[in-house]
């Protein structure tokens, strides 16, 4: 695949945003950042987290009353403080890594889910697992405007009463259908980000750019891993 050398981490950035086909047509030399990508990824992860719980300063006596699947924090913030205690983190910090490690989780599932699948695929142009990798973690980016959106929202609080279901503000449960943990697609629901949706979109330009596959094929082979994790998220 023909293209310039000259195609700069900074250009790359702005087309993960403004231009994804010219990124994704350009994979060859444009995913070379991906390293500073997984770290712009998940220094914004653990910060937002860790200032969130700067702000509230909660504590494990903390009476705090709590929605959606911060109740899953609640009933195990007394373990959670101890282990953050035993490994010398402070509960904030503590968090935000383990949601750093969800991202790389992540990244690492769907990465070798779209390697496997790609041999399913007609196309000249099958890639290495460390290609897929970096073409995933690429379009991971727009979570750092789901993180610094939060960021915002806790710098904005009229007050440090803040609820720990804003962790995940952009939560279709969150913001549209308010379910209850004891409702029958309460996981699934609450599982779902909007801001998966401009990440499976890049996935799915990813896809139809570098495998050639036509746009509607693209879409249902990036969405297939994520309806498999969903599944598996929501009977587990």
């Amino acid at each position: 695949m023909k293209a310039s050398p000259v195609y700069s981490s900074a250009q790359a950035f702005i087309d993960t945003f403004v231009a994804p086909t010219e990124l994704f047509s350009k994979f060859s030399i444009s995913l070379q950042w991906a390293k500073w990508c997984a770290v712009l990824v998940l220094s914004a992860s653990l910060l937002s987290t860790y200032y969130f719980f700067h702000v509230i300063s909660v504590s494990p006596e903390t009476p705090i009353q709590l929605n959606g699947i911060a109740q899953l924090f609640e009933a195990y913030r007394p373990q959670l403080f101890s282990s953050a205690g035993l490994i010398g983190l402070e509960p904030g910090l503590y968090v935000g890594v383990l949601r750093s490690l969800n991202v790389l989780f992540l990244v690492a599932a769907l990465g070798t889910a779209y390697w496997t699948m790609q041999f399913t695929v007609r196309s000249e142009n099958h890639m290495t697992l460390m290609q897929w990798y970096k073409i995933i973690m690429v379009c991971q980016l727009p979570w750092v405007a789901n993180y610094l959106g939060l960021i915002l929202l806790t710098f904005s609080a009229a007050d440090t009463a803040l609820p720990f279901s804003m962790l995940d503000y952009a939560s279709v449960n969150y913001l549209f259908f308010q379910l209850k943990p004891q409702d029958s697609w309460y996981t699934l629901i609450e599982g779902i980000n909007l801001f998966h949706f401009w990440s499976l979109g890049l996935t799915a330009t990813a896809i139809n750019r570098c495998l050639k596959t036509t746009l509607s094929a693209s879409l249902g082979y990036a969405l297939l891993p994520y309806i498999v994790l969903a599944s598996l998220w929501t009977v587990s």
